[in-house]
C-alpha cells in the first residue's frame, strides 16, 4: 500500500483547564506563568522569560487572585534588591496539585492514543 503524507494517522489531544463558573482559573498559560515565578523569583522575569509583557501578566494574576478564595501569589514591594512575587501556600499547592493533574493527563492521553485505532 502507498503511503501518503495526508494519510496520517488521527491523534486524541487535549488540554488541561480549570474554570470557576464561566471564567477560567487555570489553563496552561497560566499554570506556565506560576512555574515561571517559582523559577524566576518575579513576574518581571517570569514574563521575560515566558515573552510576555509584564502587564499581560500581572492582569492575569490579579484576575487569579480575583476567582481564588485566598490569594494564589503576593507580590513584593520594590527596594534596595528589587521587587518580587511569591507564591502563597495555596498558589505552591495549586501549583503542585495542577502539576500533578498535567503529568496524569498526559498519561490519560498516551495511553487512550496507544488504544485509539482509527487511522486511513
Amino acid at each position: 500500500m502507498e503511503h501518503h503524507p495526508h494519510h496520517k494517522p488521527f491523534t486524541i489531544n487535549g488540554q488541561l483547564w480549570i474554570d470557576k463558573g464561566t471564567d477560567c482559573f487555570l489553563g496552561p498559560g497560566r499554570i506556565e506563568l506560576l512555574n515561571a515565578i517559582v523559577r524566576e523569583g518575579s513576574i518581571n522575569a517570569a514574563a521575560k522569560k515566558l515573552g510576555i509583557s509584564y502587564q499581560h501578566a500581572w492582569k492575569t494574576i490579579e484576575q487569579m487572585n480575583r476567582l481564588s478564595p485566598i490569594p494564589v501569589l503576593i507580590p513584593k514591594r520594590g527596594g534596595r534588591d528589587g521587587g518580587g512575587a511569591e507564591l502563597t501556600g495555596y498558589g505552591l499547592k495549586i501549583i503542585t496539585e495542577v502539576n500533578n493533574m498535567e503529568k496524569a493527563f498526559a498519561d490519560f492521553l498516551l495511553n487512550i492514543n496507544k488504544s485509539f485505532d482509527i487511522c486511513f
